[in-house]
């Protein structure tokens, strides 16, 4: 259980610094044009400011999804239930380990992959004009 709050804690400071980049992407004169409006920091923030952060937080956020997936690995040593585990349970039954562990890397890259799509896909739709 310990190894699971680490793990939430470590990659949660990944993405707090993730979203405050993106943020501070976004030019100073768009909170100020969105104030002058008469918007409140809340309407200014959802309105304005995070969906043009979104844009620009896709590729680094995604980076660190793929880093929270391959850390499972870690946590594996702490005994939290991953593929890691699943491979031990199969080779006490009697599995080839070969086998096995080429099963698991398999998943992990075709989880990598998907996530690697994924993130292309959003970039692709939500690309910043430069």
């Amino acid at each position: 259980m310990l190894a699971i709050w680490a793990l939430g804690i470590y990659t949660a400071t990944y993405v707090a610094e993730t979203i405050r980049s993106g943020i501070n992407t976004v030019p100073v004169g768009q909170a100020e044009a969105a104030r002058a409006l008469g918007l409140t920091f809340g309407q200014v923030m959802g309105s304005v400011v995070l969906p043009q952060a979104a844009r620009s937080v896709i590729p680094p956020m995604m980076s660190v999804f793929i880093a929270l997936l391959k850390n499972t690995t870690v946590a594996a040593g702490f005994s939290v239930v991953n593929l890691g585990n699943i491979r031990a349970d199969m080779s006490e039954k009697g599995e080839n380990q070969l086998v096995v562990l080429l099963w698991v890397m398999v998943v992990f890259i075709a989880l990598v992959l998907l996530l690697s799509w994924l993130q292309r896909a959003l970039e692709n739709r939500w690309r910043v004009a430069r």
